[in-house]
């Protein structure tokens, strides 16, 4: 029995590419480096930001990699930008609506800082997300389990009753890892070929699908 939901939130919940290539082509300006485009970003996001930025240097060809003082940087941008441009994917609402009338209780997971994914949530879901895990220095990032045990945690349930809901491979590796089913979110950044190879559960090619899925379980 499914009794919760747990979502990554960059290209899964949220469109976020705007925020994101926002804040990163000001780090890279500031460095005198080129900017990234959102097919880039599509690429590089999904690791956390110190990830997202060492890709993003590479790419302009920068002669040392990016490192703490950049992320830095980052954060200082992103606390204003980081709604710039967001919206939930049609059919999100929608799926949250299911979600509720059916018992199960849905959660956010994802390397994007803790305080900007708590933000976005707020604001965009009001109290339809239980609870959020974003990336904090005590937890390690995904793929690794701990953000999911944390939240199965919080919401008095265990991972194998828990479906994850991503984009990318991270993500389904985050759901092995950690016990949990996984469907892959086929209308977000990564795209179809890159969940199945991870060996996604399922696959969904909108929110609604989901709610498909989900009635079947």
């Amino acid at each position: 029995m499914v009794k919760a939901v747990i979502f990554d939130l960059d290209g899964t919940l949220l469109y976020t590419l705007d925020s994101i290539a926002l804040s990163t082509n000001k780090v890279l300006e500031a460095n005198g480096l080129p900017p990234v485009t959102h097919e880039q970003l599509k690429r590089f996001v999904g690791d956390g930001v110190i990830d997202l930025l060492k890709r993003s240097f590479a790419a302009g060809g920068a002669a040392k990699e990016a490192n703490e003082a950049h992320v830095a940087q980052f954060r200082a941008c992103f606390r204003e930008d980081c709604d710039y441009h967001v919206a939930p994917y049609e059919g999100i609402p929608e799926l949250l609506a299911f979600l509720e009338e059916a018992g199960m209780r849905a959660a956010c997971n994802t390397n994007k800082p803790h305080e900007n994914a708590v933000k976005l949530i707020k604001k965009h879901f009001g109290t339809h997300i239980a609870t959020v895990q974003g990336n904090v220095p005590e937890l390690p990032k995904k793929p690794d389990a701990a953000g999911v045990n944390v939240i199965v945690k919080a919401l008095g349930c265990a991972a194998e009753e828990a479906v994850y809901v991503g984009d990318s491979d991270v993500d389904i590796f985050t759901a092995r890892n950690a016990g949990c089913r996984s469907i892959g979110a086929a209308w977000g950044y990564r795209g179809e070929e890159e969940l199945k190879k991870a060996g996604a559960d399922f696959i969904a090619y909108n929110p609604t699908d989901i709610i498909e899925i989900l009635k079947c379980k």
